[in-house]
């Protein structure tokens, strides 16, 4: 069985080869470090191919594939051998599946701890490699040899790991994972946990509960899921952009889903797609989806409309939607073909508000607003309100402002 299974991974190496994809099998660590590109990609992380042997062989197991892209979007395959020494495994790669231009690949290997023949020949092995391959060729061809060696009815999954985030302390055991620093940015998990982490995010954003939310990323394991995404391009920050921007899709549908208004939804989302254009590091991201993530959540637990009744909900976002419109009982009783007197009873009933109330609450609230962010006419914020009368302006907010609006103003100032 073990002579079998060398044989069909020779063949499975030189088929390989053919195609210009690097492969070999890895029985210890002084034949992993033989490699100059393993050492010194390494080096680019901070550790020792030694290191990175143990670090692999401890955390491999039996009819897995481990795929990794590493800090040149170069993708490599690891596979555990079904043999009798449980440390040999099959080593796939460097792959190139999109190529960096001469600036891009300076860049990257633009290191203090990279001396200039390290520098070089990390150059030379990424220009020896063959053209760009599609890699889901190479998968296809992974499988179907891992189906020949463990047998048909084995099943294969595939887990993503990254040198990158390898902290390696005094001890080669001590060898953990971390988001700092991180050169890759495919999450260590299967696609199954990443999914399970994922949607309890999104559970918790939907229910509206932002304390939830704050323990959910002081979770290690949890924080890879949301900034750390597939390797799409070979631009990093880019990369990570697209994972926010992801992300904000995914909380805008759980806020819609917690039964928040689109006019808000909108509003707080239109806000991150601008800042997520102005990240410029992968802490920056992170710290992006965590603000996110909490801001949803509390725009759920604020402006959430979900337990109340179709109709009322229904007011309440012709409300929302424009403060300049006819808001009266009358005007929504005729477009909801509903009684008047049932209407404002059951707002009242669900709101604890007259109807009246909710909508001059609504339209103060979103004077200050104008009040405090811009330097406009008090005029024309009244009118903004959907209040044309300024002296009724006035009054309406000293009632609920305990001021006027120029007093509020000069109090702000």
């Amino acid at each position: 069985m073990h002579e079998s299974i060398l044989n069909t991974t020779s063949f499975f190496i030189r088929l390989l080869k053919n195609i210009g994809v690097p492969a070999r099998v890895i029985h210890s660590a002084d034949e992993y470090q033989e490699s100059p590109y393993s050492t010194s990609a390494c080096k680019v992380y901070g550790t020792t191919p030694e290191k990175v042997y143990h670090f692999l062989t401890k955390k491999m197991e039996p009819q897995m594939i481990y795929h990794e892209i590493d800090f040149l979007q170069c993708h490599h395959y690891l596979m555990l051998l079904p043999v009798s020494n449980q440390l040999t495994f099959l080593l796939i790669g460097p792959i190139r599946s999109s190529r960096l231009t001469d600036s891009q690949l300076l860049q990257r290997i633009e290191l203090p701890q990279l001396s200039l023949s390290e520098k070089a020949l990390i150059q030379t092995h990424y220009h020896s490699l063959s053209k760009e391959l599609n890699i889901d060729t190479i998968e296809g061809l992974l499988y179907g040899y891992g189906q020949e060696i463990f047998g048909k009815k084995e099943k294969l999954t595939q887990q993503n790991y990254t040198l990158s985030d390898v902290v390696h302390r005094k001890t080669e055991s001590d060898i953990t994972l971390t988001a700092a620093d991180s050169k890759s940015i495919v999450p260590s998990m299967t696609v199954d946990e990443l999914y399970a982490v994922e949607n309890k995010l999104l559970d918790y954003i939907k229910s509206g509960n932002a304390r939830k939310v704050e323990q959910f990323f002081s979770d290690a394991a949890s924080r890879f899921s949301f900034v750390d995404m597939e390797m799409r391009t070979p631009d990093t920050i880019r990369n990570y952009k697209n994972g926010c921007i992801i992300q904000n899709t995914l909380y805008r549908k759980a806020a819609e889903q917690g039964g928040v208004p689109p006019i808000y939804i909108h509003r707080i989302s239109s806000d991150f797609a601008a800042r997520i254009e102005q990240l410029t590091s992968a802490e920056e991201a992170m710290e992006l989806a965590r603000h996110m993530s909490r801001k949803y959540a509390l725009l759920v637990q604020n402006r959430s409309i979900k337990e109340y009744s179709l109709p009322v909900q229904r007011i309440i976002t012709l409300i929302d939607t424009d403060l300049t419109a006819d808001l009266s009982l009358k005007r929504f009783s005729s477009e909801l073909n509903q009684n008047a007197s049932y209407l404002s009873t059951l707002f009242k009933k669900e709101t604890g508000v007259a109807l009246t109330d909710y909508v001059n609450s609504k339209r103060i609230e979103h004077a200050l607003f104008l009040l405090n962010t811009t330097d406009l006419q008090i005029q024309t914020i009244a009118n903004s309100c959907g209040i044309y009368d300024l002296s009724y302006f006035g009054k309406l907010f000293k009632k609920y402002v305990n001021m006027s609006p120029g007093s509020y103003r000069r109090s702000i100032r």
